[in-house]
């Protein structure tokens, strides 16, 4: 059993019976000790007692931390953390406190000292009392000391507290800064210095003629208020020449950004626009181009009426490519969301990246270690899908080519049939079937490929060790290991799209919302807040999510520039690679961002054929250029009625259908509580016919024996010495 040890001298301490409190052997000094007698506990209270004792009240207080951590009412950990807070420790003789850190607060009304008394119980509580109240007096002295040492060394506008403070701003640091220039203001109220040094260390800026870098005005702030109040007349001007200075700067800043916004095609941009010239109404000529944006704007909203009444009339004609492009360009985040799919996606990306040219042909750039971008040779390709390692192609015949590193058998796919879409992990491919089904090749020890059993599925991506289904109903099945929970998406609903990421999971919900799961080192799982999102692309460790009017959000890792993406535009598709991300523009230009070494994001001379029919061209051609507000509303006028009856129709037949449904609900509601009630009617027919068998077959047994017949069958008894029926041969009972 371990021996506590005395707090003043280390020696062994005596306890009293049960009591917490005892005797040092050595220097017979009366203490209270610990509650707990676990050895490992007492030894953590001696190691943290001889640390107190020698003022290393850092690590004194971190092992009372521990202590508490398991045992939270134990009182002399709790009284341990207030020393360490007041720095208390005995004096050069052992008998005394001393105070090194005196606070204006009373250690009497430390918050660990009052839990220290309510957790303490019997004797106890008056010896803590008492020497609580020896600590008291030790800090008064302490904290009248440390006034008077401040009173006596302050001098005006140069203190040593105001000397330190500027040289905390040379050195920036601006919280010591801000600190000292407080003290000085609490010893020296009207030093015109201290306020000076507080307002520069608010603006995080280190000398006064250093202002005119401040990003942003200042002159709200309290503590330039306070500046202009106490310092002397010549500081105060420079310091209002400075403040305007920064307000012409900052103003002209932030209207050259919304310049650029002013003549955005996305409504949003055009709105923030506006937002930022009412902030500086009365700046150059913000007020003009206030009235110049909403002129823009009007454009904007009939450009995006037509488009998304285009796009109706092109769904309903079944061109849904062309209506998918369209609903992307008005704007329409809920149609988008539900006609994105049919956009056939035209590039894919890992440490290479691949993309489908005119005849199905393929450009690959990037790593090309394991040969996974010979594909030049491919062609009638719809589909392309990369890993790290190795390449695969669907045809338009459903047969799928696969190239690159054939490790774990992931490149044996020649005998894949009816294939609609696919996708590759670092060590394994999958594909998913036009019935539905799923096939998967390569390493099969963690459960990455068992996907036989899957049907319903309408969309399959994979990751480095999982893979996940998408159904039709919109959950998720999934397969592999799940290290960092990359696999929990059995509660997932709504889901329209799915991407993976190394080793975590993104969804796309109908409602523009997204979820993230699995591993999160980086933030790439931190999408929780995202809104109006009608694609997504997981790679690495980042995600990437494409707004609904173009432009994209990130999070996770940017250690090779590969969310450097807030300045895109106009982007219609995404994907992401291990450490870049690439975006496609409506007019099948591409932009990449990222890791560069090899060639992954040399993206700028290539193109590709968005396969839209040449008169939505010419018709997007021809509506993004018109500026003559009178034209675009006459162009709505022609095709709105169109697509309002098409719209009507279509809630028109979502009601029918609605209603068919539910009549169809409750025709089986009313089958199956039928079918419950004749199968009840049977049950109760079954048992009634039983039990009337059994009062028949009890009577009839009576009646036999009544008669010294067997009771079973009716037959006669015979037998001289034991009788047995003549028909059962059962012995008479």
């Amino acid at each position: 059993m371990a021996t506590i040890k005395c707090k003043s001298c280390g020696s062994n301490v005596l306890r009293f019976g049960d009591e917490c409190f005892g005797t040092c052997e050595l220097c017979l000094r009366n203490q209270t000790i610990p509650k707990t007698s676990n050895y490992d506990q007492i030894l953590i209270y001696n190691e943290a007692f001889d640390y107190l004792k020698n003022k290393n009240f850092e690590k004194a207080f971190e092992l009372f931390k521990k202590i508490l951590s398991s045992l939270p009412d134990e009182s002399e950990a709790l009284i341990g953390l207030a020393k360490c807070e007041y720095k208390i420790s005995f004096d050069d003789n052992n008998r005394c406190f001393i105070c090194d850190s005196p606070s204006e607060i009373s250690f009497l009304e430390n918050k660990n000292i009052i839990a220290a008394i309510d957790n303490a119980f019997g004797s106890v509580v008056e010896k803590y009392k008492n020497e609580f109240i020896e600590i008291e007096e030790a800090r008064k002295k302490a904290y009248e000391k440390q006034k008077r040492n401040k009173k006596d060394n302050k001098d005006n506008n140069s203190s040593k507290l105001i000397n330190d403070a500027f040289q905390a701003l040379e050195d920036e640091n601006w919280i010591l800064a801000n600190e000292l220039a407080e003290d000085e203001i609490t010893l020296n109220p009207k030093n015109p210095k201290a306020y000076l040094c507080k307002f520069l260390s608010e603006i995080k800026i280190s000398t006064i003629d250093k202002i005119s870098d401040a990003d942003k005005p200042f002159d709200s702030l309290f503590s330039y208020q306070l500046a202009i109040k106490y310092c002397e007349e010549d500081t105060i001007e420079l310091l209002k020449k400075l403040s305007e200075e920064v307000t012409y700067k900052y103003n002209c800043k932030i209207y050259d950004s919304a310049k650029r916004l002013e003549n955005s095609t996305s409504i949003g941009a055009v709105e923030k626009a506006i937002e930022i010239y009412e902030s500086i109404i009365d700046f150059k000529d913000s007020k003009e181009k206030i009235e110049a944006c909403k002129k823009h704007l009007e454009i904007l909203e009939y450009r995006y009426a037509i488009f998304d009444a285009k796009a109706t009339i092109d769904a309903d004609e079944g061109d849904l490519t062309d209506a998918a492009l369209l609903y992307i360009k008005a704007e329409d985040g809920k149609m988008a969301r539900k006609f994105l799919s049919h956009l056939p996606r035209l590039y894919a990306a890992s440490n290479h990246t691949v993309f489908i040219q005119p005849e199905g042909k393929l450009k690959a750039i990037g790593e090309n270690k394991y040969s996974q971008c010979e594909v030049s040779k491919w062609d009638n390709i719809t589909a392309v899908a990369c890993s790290y390692s190795h390449t695969l192609g669907l045809k338009k015949d459903g047969t799928v080519w696969a190239i690159g590193g054939t490790g774990s058998g992931k490149c044996d796919v020649s005998a894949w049939k009816d294939i609609k879409a696919i996708a590759a992990g670092p060590g394994h491919s999958v594909g998913l079937k036009k019935d539905g089904t799923v096939v998967a090749v390569g390493y099969r020890h963690d459960d990455r490929c068992k996907v036989s059993e899957w049907d319903d599925i309408i969309s399959i991506k994979a990751g480095d060790t999982h893979t996940v289904g998408l159904k039709k109903d919109g959950t998720l099945v999934s397969v592999g290991t799940n290290d960092y929970g990359q696999c929990n998406v059995k509660d997932w609903e709504n889901i329209i799209s799915v991407s993976i990421g190394e080793f975590h999971t993104v969804g796309l919900k109908n409602d523009g919302k997204v979820v993230a799961c699995g591993k999160n080192a980086f933030g790439e799982c931190n999408v929780s807040e995202w809104e109006d999102i009608i694609g997504i692309a997981a790679g690495d460790d980042h995600t990437i999510g494409l707004k609904n009017d173009g432009t994209l959000v990130y999070t996770g890792s940017n250690e090779y520039g590969q969310c450097d993406v807030s300045n895109w535009g106009d982007i219609v598709y995404i994907v992401a690679g291990s450490y870049h991300t690439v975006g496609l523009h409506s007019d099948g230009t591409f932009i990449a961002t990222g890791m560069k070494d090899d060639g992954r994001c040399d993206v700028s001379e290539i193109k590709v054929e968005i396969p839209i029919t040449e008169e939505t061209k010419e018709f997007i051609k021809k509506i993004d250029s018109e500026t003559d507000i009178g034209i675009l509303k006459e162009e709505y006028k022609k095709i709105e009625s169109v697509s309002m009856d098409i719209l009507e129709r279509i809630l028109k037949k979502d009601a029918e259908d609605e209603a068919e449904r539910i009549k169809q609900a409750k025709k089986k509601k009313e089958a199956e509580e039928k079918r419950k009630a004749e199968s009840a009617e049977r049950m109760k027919q079954t048992k009634a016919a039983l039990a009337e068998k059994k009062k028949a077959e009890k009577a009839l047994s009576e009646e036999r024996l009544s008669k010294g017949l067997c009771p079973y069958c009716g037959g006669e008894y015979k037998g001289i010495f034991s009788k047995k029926c003549s028909v059962c041969s059962r012995p008479k009972q």
